[in-house]
Order: C-alpha cells, then structure tokens, then sequence
C-alpha cells in the first residue's frame, strides 16, 4: 500500500480557481484510499474563512506576515516555510509518494529529493507559474515586480527538475513550461474537475449579464476593464444590466465605474458560494474576454453547469475541445478589436437566452461533457504506476 503525501498551497474549500483545481486530485486520493489501495495524507494552507476545518491532516493558516517572510527567505510560496514539518511528517507516516498541487513549491520537493531520493513525486502545474506571476504583479511596486517572478522562476525549475511525473491543464502549458526552463519529463495532460451542488431553486431571470472571476488577477482586471469602456456598445441598446463577480475587485474597476457614471453597472466583492449562484441564476448569459494568463478557465464551466449560454474570447477558449464552439449558445471572438463581432454576438445570445428551455439544454451539455468519472481512473492509473 503506498502512503501518500498532497501538499496544497491553496485552500481546497476556497470557490477560486486554484480551489477548483484540487478537486481531481483530492477525489482520486478519497477513492482509492476508500478502495484500501493507499493512506494519503494532506497538507494545505487554509484562508481566513477556514471552511471545513480539520478535514485535512495538517492545515496551516495564510496570512500577509507569513508571505513577507517567505519571501525574506528566498520562497515564491508561504507553505515553503513549512519544510521541517512536511519532513517530519514524512518520516513519520512512511512516505514513499507526494504529490504537488502547485509548481510553486520547487524548493521543498527539492529538499525532498535530496533527503529521500527513493520517493516519488508527481508534480501538478495549475498554471505556467512564472507567466502568471509576471501577469499578476505587472502593476505594483517596482521591488515586487522584480522579485517575485524571479523567486517563482528559480522555484518553479525545482519543481520541473525533482519531479517524477509532471500533470499539465493545457498542451500550451506543457509546452511553455518545458520551452521556457529546458527540461523534459515524462508528464500528462489532464483537465481540473467541476462539480457543484445544483440548488433546483427557481431564481426569477433578470436583465444582466455577468463576468466572474478573481477580479485581483491582471487578466481579469483588463477582462472587466475592457466591458466597463465598451459597455454602451455592447448593452445599452438593450438596456442590459452589466455583473462582474468575485474576489477583492481592484479599485481601478470601481473608478472606472465611478468615472463614467455608468449606473447600470454592478461590482460584486467577495460573494459567498451561495450568493454566486444567485447572480449566475439571474444573468441571461455569461461574457468572459479575457485574453491573457495561462491555464484552463474554469469559470467557464462555471457558467455551462448553471445553464448560461457563454460569448468567450478564443484564450478563454484554450484546453476546450474545438467541437463546443458548433454549440449555438457557445460564441467565441478572436479579440479585443472584435467589438463589431462582439455586438454581433451579444444580440444573437441575447434572443438565445430567451428560448425555452435553454439553461435545461446547456445543464445537459455539462453533464455529457464534463464528467469526473474518467479523470479520475487516469489519475488513479498514474499513481499505480509510478
């Protein structure tokens, strides 16, 4: 029997992407620990809210204090100033398998392979880390943009380099990775898992259309920024409402708002899982122009399993199976001058929207394209495997 150790720098009950991007891992360890086939034992880092606390083995708090001294001591991640504990529990527990959520975290499967040379690891790679982080701190200090992306940089080869077996979202993030740092390993791609519960609560449809994501992300400040500027083109003739949902939404989208005296607009801080629900039950359609960062965008199946016809750019697009785009509610645009096409499609997905029984005809779609079923037997294969 292998005893296995997850080590998640992101917090597995959160309702972000990264949370998301668990979900096929974690599933698979609860399988096949239910089936006697493994021990597997969880280290994650939980946020303030700390949902479901003492579901895994050891859950270590985040918090600003803990990031500044981390990177003090030359870490890209918080949970790197955890390596003596994830050692001991090594020892401790027999280890012989860990696995990685985030690429991160090179630093500590560096230490891990020096130490125990005999364990494996099998090294998820939710984004192209060094990209993103570029991405993600293209707008703050001069000292930040410098020294973040470098610290990610120098960790994420690590993690390349002691891995045994690499899991990648995207063919294109496979690609990046290994291009960018020159070194090849044995790795698969294997899309996140989503799945929800589905409240059969009847929410009354309003005139809205919504945007969600982590509105602290660069590429997805530009995505709301872009809908703001473009809002009169896109809505007003039909005097639509305009949602942008989710985490700690940067001020600039607030003074744009505020600037154009767009009153028709709405930006929603930090909704609960429930209150999302909501605001997605509400919206006619979901638009997401978002055209940078790396990964798969999990809000879009967000919005396919609440039944919402989508008008996505071609990068929102990316790890999706080309066949979606023959769909009549999926839409999908090149760029950001495609504002003509845009208007083009927002009318057509609008008179969508309005069909009976579309959101039960998208809900099927998700369910005949997005099972977990398979995901995780390829997962599980992997980890017998190795």
């Amino acid at each position: 029997m292998k005893n296995i150790l997850y080590i998640s720098s992101c917090d597995p009950e959160y309702s972000n992407g990264g949370a998301i991007g668990t979900r096929k891992i974690i599933e698979t360890l609860n399988k096949m620990q239910e089936e006697n086939q493994i021990k597997w034992y969880g280290v994650v880092n939980k946020e303030k809210e700390n949902k479901n606390s003492g579901k895994y083995y050891k859950e270590i708090r985040r918090n600003k204090k803990k990031a500044y001294l981390s990177r003090m001591f030359g870490y890209a991640e918080q949970m790197e100033l955890n390596v003596k504990l994830i050692l001991k529990i090594i020892k401790e527990k027999n280890i012989n398998l860990v696995i990685f959520q985030n690429s991160r975290l090179g630093n500590i499967s560096e230490v891990i392979k020096n130490k125990f040379p005999e364990i494996k690891i099998i090294q998820n790679f939710d984004n192209f880390e060094h990209e993103f982080s570029k991405m993600f701190t293209k707008n703050m200090n001069l000292i930040i943009k410098k020294i973040e992306p470098l610290l990610v940089r120098k960790s994420e080869k690590k993690a390349l380099k002691n891995m045994d077996l690499g899991i990648f979202l995207t063919e294109k993030d496979k690609k990046n990775v290994e291009n960018f740092y020159g070194v090849y390993k044995k790795s698969e791609i294997i899309p996140f898992i989503y799945e929800n519960t589905f409240s059969n609560k009847k929410i009354k449809k309003e005139k809205q259309v919504i945007f969600t994501g982590s509105l602290d992300m660069r590429a997805n400040i530009e995505a709301g920024l872009f809908l703001i500027k473009n809002y009169k083109k896109f809505f007003e003739k039909e005097k639509i409402k305009l949602v942008l949902a989710g985490r700690n939404p940067n001020t600039e989208l607030y003074n744009l708002v505020k600037e154009m005296k767009m009153e028709n607009i709405e930006v929603v801080a930090n909704p609960s899982k429930e209150e999302m629900e909501i605001l997605l039950k509400k919206s006619l359609f979901y638009i997401s122009p978002v055209f940078d960062g790396s990964g798969m965008k999990t809000k879009f199946v967000e919005a396919i399993f609440y039944g919402l016809p989508i008008l996505a750019s071609e990068h929102t697009m990316i790890g999706y199976s080309k066949e979606f785009e023959k769909e009549n509610f999926i839409k999908v645009f090149k760029d950001e001058k495609d504002i003509k096409y845009i208007c083009k499609k927002i009318s057509e997905l609008y008179s969508i929207s309005q069909e009976e029984n579309i959101n039960e005809k998208i809900r099927e779609f998700y369910k005949l394209n997005f099972s977990k079923n398979g995901i995780i037997k390829k997962i599980e294969e992997l980890i017998n495997d190795i």
